[in-house]
């Protein structure tokens, strides 16, 4: 019986032209034009990647719990700004490919500012950015103490975390 000798690397690739386009056009779809339609539920890698900068943003920020007659405008503006900063600090790198997804996160502010309990309300199916966005509260806890008008001894926040996700 005769041996046969290994392949080569990249044997059975066909060299690409001297052009860009024919050359994405060869590796993609099987010779067909690369297609630049993105489905809304597409959570691939390389989904995101010709998405505006400000395709990363916090949405849905809501207060679930009752106010009780206590304006949480100006609190909740800082709560906002604390974690955008932190996720900021924390945000993953599949993100920074493209990858696509949101998260809701429903979590619990103790009178002092201390944050507990959070729990996932959606996730995107990455766990990068699952992660990520847990990371971006638990990094700004404590929160600044609830203000001194409210009777209450928590809160309740809801906040989604939106990943190269179209407007």
């Amino acid at each position: 019986m005769q041996a046969h000798p290994a392949p080569k690397p990249g044997a059975n690739l066909t060299p690409p032209s001297n052009s860009i386009q024919e050359a994405m056009r060869s590796l993609s779809n099987n010779g067909a034009a690369p297609s630049t339609h993105v489905e809304s539920s597409d959570m691939s890698v390389g989904a995101g990647l010709h998405l505006p900068a400000s395709a990363a943003r916090l949405s849905n920020f809501e207060l679930k719990s009752d106010p009780m007659g206590v304006d949480f405008k100006p609190y909740l503006q800082q709560v906002l700004a604390e974690v955008k900063l932190n996720w900021q600090a924390v945000f993953p790198t599949a993100a920074r490919l493209g990858t696509r997804g949101q998260v809701t996160l429903e979590f619990s502010i103790l009178k002092d500012g201390a944050v507990q309990k959070i729990v996932f309300a959606g996730q995107s199916g990455s766990m990068a950015l699952d992660n990520a966005s847990v990371a971006a509260i638990s990094a700004s806890n404590p929160l600044p103490s609830l203000p001194k008008d409210f009777k209450g001894d928590r809160i309740v926040l809801e906040m989604t975390f939106m990943y190269n996700m179209p407007k």
